[in-house]
């Protein structure tokens, strides 16, 4: 049978509790303790998350397990639930604030919808007190940064007319006026053709080899 550290004369205090050190912030913490040869240091970082009891705890759990960081995130459907549970939320609730049924609510966080009006994401973002952009995918931030100016200087930096643009995009030279006046939203299906790695300059000018 083992003997125990009082026994032996070893009195080291493996199971020594963890101490406040240092407060960083109200959310960040420097903890330590002394495990018989030397201090342990370890942050505690207190991240705060609103449930609710209408929330199944389980379920809330397991999206924070999987999606524990939302910049991580791409899908809009995604960004919303995190920041709605974080929130405490109810779709319900969020729906009311923005003037749709519960069900057309559900549709944003499904994952289903292509196109999301930005309107829309600009109220939810104001009741969930977080910028619009953490809310956007790519495509949506590509629409939300002005969509005509970026397509413009994608076919000026080519050197062509709209209709040659047109010619080599597929659409006709009529799309392309709206689309740089923003009187029409370009499909994602196109966006992704034109600009296949994101809506950066620097992107925008990489897809001149794509055309």
């Amino acid at each position: 049978m083992a003997q125990s550290d009082s026994e032996t004369g070893n009195d080291r205090p493996f199971h020594q509790k963890w101490h406040i050190w240092d407060k960083i912030s109200d959310k960040l913490f420097i903890l330590t303790r002394f495990n018989g040869k030397f201090y342990e240091y370890a942050p505690l970082v207190i991240y705060p998350i609103h449930l609710t009891f209408h929330e199944k705890v389980t379920e809330v759990q397991k999206f924070f397990l999987k999606h524990p960081n939302p910049s991580a995130i791409s899908a809009i459907g995604d960004k919303l639930r995190f920041y709605r549970y974080q929130k405490g939320l109810l779709q319900k609730d969020i729906a009311a604030s923005i003037g749709v049924d519960k069900e057309t609510y559900m549709n944003y966080e499904t994952g289903t919808r292509e196109n999301y009006s930005l309107d829309k994401l600009q109220q939810i973002a104001a009741l969930l007190e977080i910028d619009i952009t953490c809310l956007l995918d790519d495509y949506h931030k590509f629409l939300y940064d002005g969509q005509g100016e970026q397509i413009k200087k994608l076919r000026k930096r080519r050197k062509l007319t709209q209709g040659k643009f047109a010619e080599e995009t597929g659409v006709c030279k009529t799309t392309i006026k709206d689309w740089e006046h923003n009187k029409a939203r370009i499909s994602k299906e196109t966006y992704k053709f034109l600009f296949p790695s994101g809506s950066s300059s620097t992107e925008a000018q990489n897809s001149e080899n794509i055309l």
